[in-house]
């Protein structure tokens, strides 16, 4: 019951229509070629449908989606392995792209994607199947995750933190239960003033399989909202802990 298409030609372009600059299907870029306004109030909108329909919890109005710089926003990134290249997916298919173009990560996140690139050919490592990565704000801590195919010994590619500072390197293997660690924890930390507590009154700690996809512009705007709603007062000096264990 459901119809799926391909816009073929745009007669009439519309005048949130821009140049996406990039493949706009390459991992969650789907709306690289509407305008930035528009793209919140289309958000806007989606949140309202899905709050009514399925959550059954209709909205009066559209609510407020704030806006963010555009590039190197994404702090957490599951990169699939072909050939010794690291990339996302396009959309509805297992076709890799280049992570690059679509601006959503870190320049820094992504001379890091180059160099364990580098290391892989160098060192020839075999069986990656894919990579998940997770930074702080700052972009000063990265934590990574292997998942590697059966039968992959693990050992050599602890040769990948050279790529690196890491706080922790761990894997899994596809025919094996459980979390092997190879270096450190692979976690990362922020810190995060909350109202009007100085100094950051709050720390976030999140390991690097947590299915946390932050905005690094605006997860403390977030998080300090959020502490609003639910503390009985004002954020005292001493420090909370909110993390993932």
């Amino acid at each position: 019951g459901v119809l799926f298409a391909d816009s073929t030609e745009v007669i009439v372009p519309s005048p949130d229509r821009r140049d996406p600059g990039s493949d706009w299907r390459c991992g969650g870029n789907v709306f690289a070629h509407i305008v930035y306004e528009r793209q919140l109030r289309l958000k806007a909108e989606i949140i309202r449908d899905t709050l009514g329909r399925i959550g059954r919890v209709p909205l009066p109005a559209l609510p407020d989606v704030l806006p963010s710089p555009e590039r190197g926003y994404r702090m957490r990134a599951r990169l699939h392995a072909r050939g010794g290249r690291l990339g996302f997916f396009r959309e509805g298919s297992h076709e890799p792209c280049d992570p690059g173009p679509t601006g959503q990560l870190h320049r820094s996140t992504l001379d890091w994607i180059s160099a364990v690139e580098q290391l892989i050919e160098r060192h020839d490592l075999q069986g990656l199947a894919g990579i998940e990565v997770a930074e702080n704000m700052p972009g000063d801590q990265r934590a990574c995750h292997l998942e590697l195919e059966g039968g992959i010994d693990a050992a050599p590619f602890t040769a990948l933190a050279e790529a690196g500072p890491l706080t922790g390197l761990s894997a899994t293997r596809a025919d094996r239960e459980g979390v092997e660690r190879l270096v450190g924890v692979a976690s990362v930390t922020d810190r995060l003033r909350v109202g009007d507590a100085e100094p950051a009154s709050l720390e976030l700690r999140r390991d690097v399989r947590a299915f946390f996809q932050g905005n690094r512009f605006l997860l403390e705007p977030l998080v300090s909202h959020v502490v609003a709603l639910v503390s009985p007062g004002p954020v005292r000096s001493e420090e909370r802990r909110v993390g993932k264990e």
